[in-house]
């Protein structure tokens, strides 16, 4: 806190503090971290709140998406305009999927 404001986290911030604490070298490693961090998914989900370019609800805005299909199945898909942008995936897994669409997103080099 700085002051009486509270200082939001970014989605970016999230994934860089993330990658730098935990060493995480590979797309795999990021799928186990995550599947094994229920706090840092739902860390994650609340940092992209407030994001512009990742969403985990079905809306208007542009930006990639990462929608839960059921059954354990996610669409992961970039959206512009209100149309399908780059093609769409269905990807099983939400820990997977997250890592999907924060790779896709450009938040996540590894």
């Amino acid at each position: 806190m700085l002051g009486d404001k509270l200082v939001k986290t970014t989605l970016q911030g999230v994934i860089d503090d993330l990658l730098s604490k935990h060493a995480l070298k590979g797309y795999g490693e990021f799928v186990d971290f995550l599947e094994n961090n229920a706090a840092i998914v739902a860390e994650i989900h609340d940092a992209a709140k407030s994001d512009c370019n990742v969403h985990f609800i079905q809306s208007m805005q542009d930006g990639w998406y990462c929608i839960d299909q059921g059954d354990d199945c996610y669409k992961v898909y970039h959206q512009e305009r209100g149309c399908l942008g780059w093609g769409q995936k269905l990807v099983e897994g939400k820990c997977k999927a997250i890592t999907e669409v924060l790779e896709a997103s450009c938040y996540l080099s590894i």
